[in-house]
């Protein structure tokens, strides 16, 4: 295996397991919902939280290749998982 430098990982399921327990989450509980009925949590929310993880990873200020002009190198772990969910992703975030 490879290990490639400067690549952020972003797990979406850490992400929905974080979030449903931070303090203040305008989605815990719903998510807590939908992982206790055994659903799948809403795309719009998981991109929503993929999203958040980028933007905080961006602002930390990282050098290296491929984090110049406000772009960064991600690894999204989990998702997508559909088609649908793609091209949701790619409209809300990779166009960002």
């Amino acid at each position: 295996m490879r290990v490639v430098p400067d690549v952020t990982r972003c797990a979406a399921g850490d992400l929905l397991r974080a979030e449903q327990h931070r303090e203040g989450s305008q989605y815990g509980e719903m998510i807590r919902t939908y992982i206790k009925e055994g659903q799948i949590v809403p795309m719009e929310v998981t991109i929503k939280l993929l999203e958040n993880a980028m933007n905080a990873a961006l602002a930390e200020g990282r050098t290296g290749e491929g984090w110049a002009d406000g772009k960064g190198r991600f690894l999204i772990d989990g998702f997508p998982r559909k088609m649908d969910q793609a091209q949701k992703f790619d409209e809300e975030v990779s166009g960002s």
